[in-house]
């Protein structure tokens, strides 16, 4: 694997249309660029927990039957609060949210938490890192040192970095372009799709209890 792939896996990982994807572009809409890279990096976070456990080799755990089903049930229990939570939102200005007086750091720990939680309880999000990055670790671990798999590992984290500020940047940038009808049907399709990936989960977890 050469940099540049590690980098291109990293983007790989981040731009498929997913929860965080749709969060990060909601909240650039409602709190500006730091806001969604605020979520994007919560994501981050989560990523490397997930990295280092599946380093330690603790990937079997997050696999459990058992977490699988709290995990599905967590999913559908926060995405459906987001997804209500955003649709509740829709009909009002996406301007009002930027304009009120609020201390920035507040707004980035609870844009960051968001993303966190997305990320943690993301069952899909999980099964893809332990799939995608596990091969890859699988792979390298034999012909490679620690430092240069921690090396590739920074990479991957520099590849989903700069998706999440593109993500976040086209986000801001073209929502000043936009008619506010406009990003009015933006957030209610963003919060329709979270309602999508809350159902997916129930529907999953309903499968895990009577299978």
């Amino acid at each position: 694997m050469t940099a540049l792939s590690a980098i291109i896996l990293g983007i790989s990982l981040a731009a498929p249309v997913g929860p965080i994807c749709l969060e990060i572009i909601n909240r650039t809409l409602r709190s500006g660029f730091f806001g969604g890279l605020a979520v994007g990096i919560g994501g981050m976070t989560a990523d490397a927990i997930f990295m280092i456990s599946i380093y330690f080799g603790l990937g079997t755990a997050l696999t459990h039957e058992t977490t699988q089903l709290i995990l599905n049930l967590c999913g559908c229990v926060f995405l459906g609060y987001l997804s209500i939570r955003t649709f509740n939102k829709a009909p009002q200005s996406l301007w009002m949210d930027r304009h009120l007086i609020r201390p920035r750091k507040s707004i980035f720990m609870k844009c960051f938490y968001t993303g966190l939680t997305i990320a943690l309880i993301n069952p899909i999000n999980i099964m893809f890192w332990f799939g995608i990055y596990g091969s890859v670790l699988s792979e390298l671990i034999d012909r490679a040192n620690g430092t240069i798999l921690l090396g590739y590992s920074l990479l991957i984290f520099l590849g989903i970095l700069l998706w999440n500020m593109n993500l976040s940047f086209l986000a801001h940038f073209s929502s000043f372009l936009m008619k506010q009808n406009v990003l009015r049907w933006i957030n209610i399709a963003a919060a329709s799709m979270l309602g999508y990936f809350s159902i997916h989960f129930g529907y999953q977890f309903f499968n895990l209890i009577s299978s």
